[in-house]
């Protein structure tokens, strides 16, 4: 297969790539970390009203074409690959310790403060996102969309691929599985927040202020507006969409704010408010104090030395 490198540089050649190799394109807002999705007048509307405020993945290009079009500054991902996004020195460390390595077949994408390498997902491991893994900015995702290069951060920073480790060095046909390393890491850690973290059979009561970050984040979310009954229950909409068939539209999320638990019946994943606020990288104060002095991201002024730590 025959391609100019260039192509990786616009949005059009790109998504040429993308789809060639079998993989599936999900428009961006443009400098955003939002998702397009289906309405009226976009590009893909079926006129379908099932199809009202889906997320626009795409799988042909002649679609792909046509979004470029209607939004010429948006940003680009792609779906069925599984990701190791490390956004500090430390995160970049713990990855190398758990075989992440640039000698491998994988893509590497240097971002705003560190990089995202892209593998294959795990035949034969059961894994699902984990937010800031390990305590530190390193978040593992699979079959959640990845933005690439030429995309642009909010902030204005220019995704680029490492040199060698772009989709016209290595076919995605030809990208590793993560390391057996990190797989085992990863699994064991899933497996871990299925089970409810309890202090004398009750789960570790938080603080006022705590409820708030969680009660606002799952409404930054929700369709509608979250509200709980007398017994403190409510049902949203789950967090990770990306694991349901057509994402979660009918609220199969569950919250308990008295007790301070949650469930979600699709995911199959619950606990504590406490593992819930790990998942989805919220600060936590409780009765069982963690270690203090957590990792703060910190850019990398040299993006070299982003590149040699990667290289274990």
């Amino acid at each position: 297969m025959t391609i100019l490198r260039e192509e990786l540089n616009e949005m059009s050649g790109t998504g040429k790539i993308m789809l060639d190799q079998g993989l599936i394109l999900v428009p961006y807002r443009p400098r955003s970390k939002a998702p397009m999705w289906l309405a009226p007048n976009r590009p893909g509307w079926s006129g379908n009203s099932e199809d009202l405020h889906r997320r626009a993945d795409v799988t042909d290009l002649e679609i792909w074409n046509k979004w470029v079009e209607f939004a010429p500054s948006l940003n680009i991902a792609v779906m069925s690959v599984a990701q190791v996004d490390a956004d500090s020195p430390d995160a970049v460390a713990l990855a190398g310790e758990l075989g992440v390595s640039s000698e491998d077949a994988v893509w590497i994408i240097a971002t705003r403060r560190g990089w995202r390498a892209i593998y294959r997902p795990p035949a034969s491991v059961q894994v699902w996102n984990l937010i800031k893994a390990g305590g530190v900015d390193m978040d593992l995702l699979v079959n959640s969309p990845a933005v690439i290069p030429p995309s642009v951060h909010p902030k204005g920073h220019l995704y680029k691929w490492a040199q060698g480790h772009s989709p016209v060095d290595i076919a995605f046909a030809d990208l590793a599985e993560p390391p057996q390393l990190l797989q085992q890491w990863w699994s064991n850690r899933c497996h871990q927040t299925e089970r409810w973290q309890e202090q004398d059979n009750k789960p570790l009561m938080q603080p006022k202020g705590f409820l708030e970050a969680i009660r606002g984040t799952l409404q930054a979310n929700a369709i509608k507006s979250i509200r709980e009954n007398a017994n403190g229950e409510a049902l949203t909409n789950c967090p990770w969409p990306e694991r349901h068939k057509r994402g979660d539209r009918n609220g199969s999320f569950s919250v308990n704010f008295r007790k301070q638990v949650f469930n979600c019946h699709v995911c199959q994943v619950g606990g504590s408010f406490q593992t819930l606020a790990d998942l989805l990288g919220i600060p936590v104060d409780t009765v069982e104090r963690r270690p203090k002095g957590r990792v703060r991201s910190i850019s990398f002024d040299d993006p070299a030395r982003g590149a040699d730590s990667l290289e274990h």
